[in-house]
């Protein structure tokens, strides 16, 4: 039987046409862009949930043992050193001294740790426990005051005195989220608050139980308040939770004024 085989010098060969006016090259160049494309959108998707994660974190991770110590972001206030702090948050801390003055109140110095960025882009700062006579003692050691527009002053801490810094306790804690807070956020992560209330810098949500102030900006907020480096860091004192242990946090809040 005769077959109809092609001539032994001519080429079998598939179509490899591509689209006209692209050869190889373009063809493997705009493979790669739509897989740059398609690893940016996956990225920027698990990031984000990362994000609302670690958002989570304060309210999931708050408790209060039975001694009655908070526990926040894997430190407990009064108890855990600011070197064990900054294990916790997995992070380094600028630490400062500063200078709060408000009009017709005496000047307080304040000893605090700046975290920028801890894991999820939210920025930490802690309060350090320390005598009033300690702090005045760091101060003719500080140098080179800063004055913020809001009156507070930074000074940057003597090296003995940054030293010891990090074996100081930790007092309060201030978180300030990457993303706004909102009432219904606070509700779903710390419940019912005790407080709901109207002050300068924002609306206030207090809940006693442990010791959380958190401030949410009423849209009026002019960002002017006493918080740690707020003009230099862009810290939004209206966008806050400050943690205190509860029996502190009552003190303070005995008289809290009218809810909302």
């Amino acid at each position: 039987m005769k077959t109809n085989n092609p001539p032994l010098n001519e080429s079998r060969s598939t179509n490899t046409t591509l689209a006209p006016g692209l050869d190889w090259t373009d063809k493997f160049g705009l493979y790669g862009l739509l897989l740059v494309i398609l690893g940016s959108l996956s990225l920027l998707y698990v990031s984000s949930l990362i994000l609302q994660k670690n958002t989570a974190t304060a309210g999931h991770d708050t408790w209060v043992d039975n001694a009655g110590r908070l526990h926040v972001l894997g430190i407990v206030l009064g108890e855990t050193a600011l070197r064990d702090a900054e294990k916790a948050l997995k992070s380094r801390s600028d630490v400062a001294l500063y200078l709060y003055s408000k009009a017709g109140k005496e000047k307080m110095l304040s000893l605090e740790a700046y975290f920028p960025s801890i894991a999820d882009h939210s920025k930490v700062v802690l309060g350090l426990a320390a005598s009033e006579d300690k702090l005045k003692s760091m101060k003719p050691r500080a140098s080179r005051p800063r004055i913020y527009p809001n009156g507070v002053t930074r000074m940057n801490l003597a090296t003995d005195d940054l030293m010891d810094s990090q074996t100081l306790k930790v007092a309060w804690i201030k978180l300030v989220p990457s993303m706004q807070l909102s009432g219904s956020m606070l509700s779903a992560r710390f419940g019912t608050p005790d407080q709901i209330l109207k002050i300068e810098n924002g609306i206030h949500y207090i809940y006693k139980s442990i010791g959380l102030d958190a401030c949410v900006d009423d849209g009026n907020n002019n960002n002017n308040a006493n918080t740690n480096n707020a003009n230099e860091n862009n810290i939004n004192a209206g966008n806050t939770l400050t943690f205190m242990q509860p029996a502190v946090f009552a003190a303070k809040h005995a008289d809290p004024g009218p809810n909302l």
